[in-house]
């Protein structure tokens, strides 16, 4: 990577990285004035697991109070996006990683920023100085060795999220969705509050989730989250109650609205035999951008810009004397202009104008994306009707073909030959886990003649490794083929 093409990553890479957030907004295929007219059935297949409607949603909890919705049994979910999203599993999420690492190598844009995955290695976020040397572009390799990661805008990366924000945006004016990797006994990021308010859906494996009760600032914008850019998070909100404590399984959903601190991690529970890892996305619901102050200030800054005299500067004397040195007349002046302009605002800022303002806004910001979702949705497609001509069985291709129903074997001299001219870094792997990995790579190589199923080579281990998840064992497969030391069977 030339060292002027870093530079322009590490700039919009930092700008990403402010704990773990990054704002944007996605596409929709509505008019999306619909909290009146609701019909996204995701929403609605959410609120049904505690017998709640979008009206009482919207009366009751929206911008109020947290919520958990659980998880309820399913009676029919073809083409419903929130039970494809739940479903996706472990194919899904290595999907996701797949395309995600390609943004790596994309042309640097003004969008493409805010699409950077995002890696965090104890609770630090990584900047791409260190992480280009360490992972290169490859995410398996960041969460084998311990890493959590942020896949932002994963409405870009996988088709079912990118189906299942089209479907909200039934509901909502607009979102987007970031998704968030932990490894076992992880933590991504420290007790913070949001500028938005947010869906939590859990995908994959589990998290414990703490909500506190105090709210340290109340519906704060982009610089007012605690917890984020250097602005701590009170001690009084830390030593004071939780509203929520609580465990995320696969298909829960936990609604925090925008102020309220939380923080989650994946650390084992009481009465539980292992510590599982996480992955969830994080719905974004960007209401700091849809604050009655905010569509204030944007309002009477265009309408007063249309008139020449308030475009002009306040006398000099405002600002650079005393207030008792400014003459009686001097302040007339300027309170009678300030009174002529709010009542301008007054009769041109109707509701039906913030109406038609709003609707413009949001869809300007549904259009902006809409291609790209679609176009990962309509990708998707197209792969999974494509036929393997690849046959490769080790390096990067066989590598992107491993799933844990394949089966692999230790490799071949010949084969292991092939990529010394083109052989990765040094494979890094988490303490935890280092050993119990290379007892399964020493057992695979001293029995060179078998195969072995991936999903069951945990089992080779005498004793079991309790941070080994199947997403962990994959990835490590995975760097093994890259590497030319086990090879796939084809």
């Amino acid at each position: 990577m030339k060292a002027s093409l870093l530079l322009q990553i590490s700039i919009g890479y930092q700008a990403s990285c402010h704990a773990f957030s990054s704002f944007s907004t996605v596409p929709t295929t509505t008019n999306n004035n619909s909290v009146q007219n609701p019909s996204s059935e995701a929403f609605q297949t959410i609120l049904s697991g505690e017998g709640q409607s979008e009206h009482e949603f919207f009366q009751q909890i929206w911008q109020k109070q947290p919520f958990v919705y659980r998880k309820q049994t399913q009676t029919s979910h073809e083409n419903n996006p929130f039970h494809n999203q739940v479903n996706m599993g472990l194919p899904g999420i290595t999907h996701a990683l797949e395309n995600a690492c390609q943004v790596f190598l994309q042309t640097p844009n003004a969008e493409w920023q805010f699409t950077l995955p995002i890696v965090s290695k104890d609770k630090k976020c990584l900047s791409l100085e260190e992480l280009a040397p360490r992972y290169g572009n490859n995410l398996f390799e960041a969460y084998l060795d311990g890493c959590s990661i942020l896949l932002n805008h994963n409405d870009r990366h996988c088709p079912y999220t990118a189906a299942l924000c089209e479907d909200l945006q039934k509901t909502f004016p607009y979102v987007y969705a970031n998704a968030y990797l932990t490894p076992s006994a992880s933590q991504a990021v420290k007790a913070h509050a949001d500028d938005r308010d947010v869906l939590v859906i859990q995908v994959y494996g589990r998290k414990v989730w703490k909500v506190y009760e105090e709210v340290p600032i109340e519906y704060p914008y982009t610089h007012e989250q605690v917890g984020k850019n250097d602005l701590q998070v009170p001690q009084s909100v830390l030593d004071g109650n939780l509203i929520v404590d609580t465990v995320l399984q696969p298909g829960d959903v936990l609604y925090i609205p925008r102020g309220f601190v939380h923080e989650a991690c994946t650390d084992k529970q009481e009465n539980e035999d292992d510590i599982q890892p996480s992955y969830h996305i994080t719905i974004a619901l960007a209401t700091f951008d849809w604050a009655l102050s905010g569509l204030l200030a944007t309002a009477v800054q265009k309408t007063l810009d249309d008139i020449p005299e308030y475009r002009m500067a306040v006398p000099v004397e405002f600002g650079m004397k005393d207030a008792n040195d400014i003459s009686d007349e001097q302040k007339r002046m300027l309170e009678q202009q300030v009174d002529d302009a709010l009542e301008i605002v007054k009769q041109k800022l109707t509701a039906d104008a913030i109406n038609k303002y709003l609707t413009q806004k949001y869809q300007f910001h549904a259009n902006k994306s809409k291609a790209g979702r679609l176009d990962r949705i309509a990708a998707s497609m197209q792969q999974d009707n494509m036929s393997a001509e690849n046959v490769s069985v080790v390096g990067q291709d066989a590598m992107k073909r491993l799933s844990m129903d394949s089966f692999v074997r230790a490799s071949t001299r010949e084969e292991y030959d092939l990529l010394n001219n083109i052989r990765p870094k040094q494979q890094l792997v988490r303490p935890e886990t280092e050993s119990a990995f290379f007892a399964i790579h020493h057992h695979i190589h001293q029995n060179p003649t078998q195969v072995f199923s991936v999903s069951e080579l945990a089992s080779i281990l005498e004793n079991k490794c309790e941070y080994i998840c199947d997403l962990s064992m994959l990835s490590f497969i995975r760097s093994c083929i890259e590497r030319g030391t086990l090879a796939l069977v084809v």
